[in-house]
């Protein structure tokens, strides 16, 4: 799978910036987590 590489490398070139690989996982869940409750606030507005 070729969204699975490209996570993998930037979790590999984060690590050698001295960011924990669990730190770098976590950045897209939360993004998608705010999107996800942004998105609900916009449905429920309407």
């Amino acid at each position: 799978m070729p969204c699975e590489t490209i996570q993998t490398s930037q979790v590999d070139r984060g690590v050698r910036k001295g960011l924990t690989p669990g730190f770098i996982e976590s950045v897209p869940e939360t993004i998608h987590r705010e999107s996800v409750k942004y998105q609900i606030k916009v449905m429920k507005d309407e």
